[in-house]
């Protein structure tokens, strides 16, 4: 998992049975994240937002240069999803 957002990013990685952070040294709840990766993965998207300009992506804080919060998770085949929270 790779949260990423003004702040800088921070990366999690599960070894074996626990969670660990890269870069940073503080406990990691188990529970909490391991609910965060359920409520993600049953999402459903209520409407789609066409960007395809940068207009439509700024008009949402979804803009590159605006570093929106980002949560990336990545599977154990290395298939990567990424969720981009903007302001809208």
């Amino acid at each position: 998992i790779i949260l990423s957002g003004k702040s800088g990013d921070l990366t999690l990685k599960k070894e074996g049975t626990d969670w660990k952070s890269e870069g940073v040294t503080f406990v990691l709840d188990k529970t909490t994240l391991e609910n965060l990766l359920r409520v993600l993965g049953n999402l459903e998207a209520k409407s789609i937002i066409e960007f395809d300009t940068p207009e439509n992506l700024k008009r949402f804080g979804l803009e590159i240069d605006a570093n929106p919060n980002q949560i990336t998770i990545e599977t154990s085949d290395k298939k990567a999803f990424s969720i981009r929270i903007g302001n809208e």
